[in-house]
Parts: C-alpha cells; sequence; structure tokens
C-alpha cells in the first residue's frame, strides 16, 4: 500500500497549538504518546527512531537503523519528486548540539535515504548551539521561543540562499 500523506487542517490545528493558519503541514501516520511499542506500528516506528545514542553496538540498534530506511521509503513514496527537486529540505535539529555524545543524525539520515539516486538540496542549515531537554522525556516541553534561542543558521553552507524551504520533523 503506498504512503499517504495527511494534512493538518481546521480540524485538527487545535491538537498543535504552535502552527499558525498559514502554516502548511503534512504527516505520515499517528503517534500515540505514552503508549508504547505495542499500542501500534508508527508508535513502534517512531520509538525505535527514538532510540538514545547509548544504545549504538547493542543487539536493539539493528530496529533503529530499520526505522531509518522505513521513514525514508515512507518519504520516498509520499513526496512528488518533481516538487522536492526545487525545494532546500532542512531537518529539524536534535535536542543535542553536533558535537555531543548524544545528538542523533537520524532526521538528516531520514533524507539521505530518501533522496537516494536522487539530487535533492538537503542541508543542515539550523543547528543547536546549547542542549535543551528531549520533548518526550521532559515533564514540560521547551517552548519555541527557548528552542528558537538555542538555535542559530549553519552560515557556512547557507549558500545558496534557499529559494524554498521546507522544514521536516519526522516521518
Amino acid at each position: 500500500m503506498p504512503t499517504r500523506l495527511s494534512k493538518i487542517d481546521e480540524l485538527t490545528r487545535a491538537d498543535h497549538t504552535f502552527l499558525e493558519p498559514e502554516d502548511e503541514c503534512y504527516y505520515i501516520g499517528d503517534y500515540t504518546a505514552r503508549r508504547g511499542f505495542a499500542f501500534s506500528e508508527m508508535n513502534n516506528l517512531i520509538n525505535n527512531l527514538r532510540k538514545p545514542m547509548e544504545r549504538r553496538g547493542r543487539p536493539e540498534w539493528r530496529h533503529k537503523e530499520s526505522a531509518i530506511l522505513t521513514c525514508g521509503r515512507m518519504l520516498r513514496e509520499g513526496l512528488n519528486e518533481d516538487w522536492l527537486t526545487t525545494v532546500t529540505i532542512v531537518p529539524i535539529p536534535s535536542s543535542r548540539t553536533r558535537v555531543d555524545a548524544e545528538y542523533d543524525d537520524r532526521l538528516l539520515r531520514i533524507l539521505q535515504e530518501m533522496a537516494r539516486g536522487r539530487e535533492l538540496d538537503i542541508r543542515e542549515l539550523v543547528v543547536m548551539t546549547r542542549n535543551v531537554p528531549q520533548s518526550h522525556l521532559a515533564e514540560e516541553r521547551v517552548t519555541i521561543p527557548e528552542l528558537i534561542e538555542n538555535m542559530s543558521i549553519d552560515e557556512g553552507i547557507a549558500e545558496p540562499e534557499p529559494q524554498q524551504s521546507v522544514f521536516s520533523m519526522m516521518c
């Protein structure tokens, strides 16, 4: 069955208070917080994606690697290739700086898998300048202004200037 994108609309926007009415946001599948791996296929996929870097080298790490490939395939199937060639795709950074041992490049790797064999403009333009608590582990989420305060643009890869950017979060 092909991957289908769903759009956040007026009926579902209330669940995403950080989105403005003019924002266009699409998603693949529904994740239910605090319900564990067995609750649904999407919960299983997302929980495997979020395996912490400290688990690398252990037997369960193969599930994270498989989830990255699955998400890349889902995006490849769900997004229009002609459109993809016209945008700069920017993965949302993890909660850690690139030099932190717990930095997770899973979103970049998902996008690279999606782009395999294609000429796409994927750049880690937005980077963390300081670590912030991981949203799924924190009792209170970091606010949008706090996130922005701890992010910067990697000017070293900002040229050529993107004509149209797309920020990706998760599959």
